[in-house]
């Protein structure tokens, strides 16, 4: 028998379903990926997102969205993060892998931050001082009696619907309750302390990349949008900018420049031979203005990224990070003359273009090829034309 459900996590979208959608697509976003323990991953991804809106449940958020009556009792943050921590915690302890602990206290940042940005831990204005805080542990208390009170029954057959097995009456507990937040703290000054000590980066990393997993698969299902409707990266030909340059530069004189320019080219991308992707993973390129770092840079990197691909595995995504407005685009446009090569148009054509024609193809060109962004750049994406 089909259970009738009520709650909504937004004005159009039922509760159950965003959670099983968000879980559904953390778990798919990190299983794309090649990453070590992407199997593990995936499970606490998904762990994460369907806690994420646990405090969704109560009748002051409901009435927010139906009536938008906004009060302190309506916040989610950090209840759904204790629920998430006490998720993730119980997950391990039933598989009894000790040497996880630092992954509850991880969900329990990722989710309580999930609207915002990520603060400090520690400290006087430190994310972990809301759990010492009077008022916001009274807010969380009232929140778990207003669940159990009007909404008990809808949460379980929620978490049932997403297959999480845990027994939920537990958690109500005041004495599971109470030992939850100790553990909390503890494992979050932990982790502290553990990242301090050692220098240890790893930590630092998980958190970006659970939230960053949970915020794309939050905002994907908010908008409707779905991953399976997101355009899957396009191949771009690791020799592209060998027969972009035959094209570009054919009958232009051998002065001493170019020259230079050549020289480097060459030496550049025959470097990639003596490389050992896993071991060498900061590489530079020093050449002065006007030696052709631009082509060179994006030459490299596409065969650097073949290479990857044929001895790892995997086809890594190009990020190209550089300063000043002025020089983002007129390196944009660069790289978009040449993918225009793969777009349907020759560069020859592109070339015999007025310039108007020329920068309109260009601004035309798939943002699954190239995405330009910086404060001031159009937020838009384009695929084969088309504005989404």
């Amino acid at each position: 028998m089909s259970f009738s459900f009520k709650l909504k996590s937004h004005p159009d979208k039922l509760l159950y379903e965003h959670l099983k959608n968000v879980g559904k697509l953390s778990k798919e976003i990190v299983l794309c990926k090649e990453i070590k323990n992407k199997d593990a991953y995936s499970e606490i991804a998904y762990l994460i997102a369907i806690a994420h809106d646990f405090a969704k449940a109560t009748t002051y958020f409901q009435e927010y969205l139906g009536k938008g009556k906004a009060t302190k009792n309506a916040r989610h943050g950090l209840l759904s993060s204790i629920f998430g921590y006490y998720v993730v915690k119980k997950y391990f302890e039933n598989k009894q892998q000790e040497k996880s602990w630092y992954l509850p206290p991880i969900a329990w940042i990722v989710i309580l931050r999930h609207h915002g940005d990520i603060h400090n831990i520690r400290g006087m204005e430190g994310e972990i001082e809301r759990l010492k805080d009077k008022d916001e542990m009274e807010i969380v208390e009232e929140q778990i009696k207003n669940i159990k009170r009007h909404n008990l029954d809808e949460v379980k057959e929620i978490y049932k619907s997403v297959d999480l097995d845990l027994d939920l009456d537990n958690f109500f507990y005041d004495y599971e309750f109470e030992k939850t937040i100790g553990e909390i703290r503890e494992d979050v000054e932990k982790l502290v302390k553990e990242s301090l000590r050692g220098g240890d980066t790893r930590y630092y990393f998980l958190i970006l990349f659970f939230y960053s997993i949970l915020l794309d698969a939050d905002k994907l299902d908010a908008s409707g949008i779905g991953i399976e409707s997101l355009p899957r990266r396009r191949d771009i030909p690791s020799d592209l900018i060998d027969r972009y340059k035959e094209v570009r530069f054919s009958g232009s004189e051998e002065s001493d420049i170019n020259m230079v320019r050549n020289e480097a080219y060459e030496e550049v991308t025959s470097s990639l031979e003596r490389i050992d992707v896993e071991r060498d993973r900061i590489l530079s390129i020093e050449l002065p203005t006007g030696c052709g770092k631009t082509l060179t840079a994006f030459s490299f990197a596409l065969k650097l990224r073949e290479k990857v691909k044929k001895e790892l595995g995997f086809k890594p995504r190009i990020i190209y990070s550089l300063p000043f407005l002025s020089i983002i685009d007129q390196n944009a446009e660069v790289f978009s003359e040449v993918l225009v090569g793969i777009e349907g148009i020759s560069w020859k054509d592109l070339f015999d273009m007025e310039e108007e024609d020329r920068s309109r193809r260009l601004g035309e060109i798939s943002s699954d090829l190239i995405l330009k962004h910086h404060h001031l750049a159009d937020v838009v994406y384009r695929i084969k034309g088309r504005r989404i």
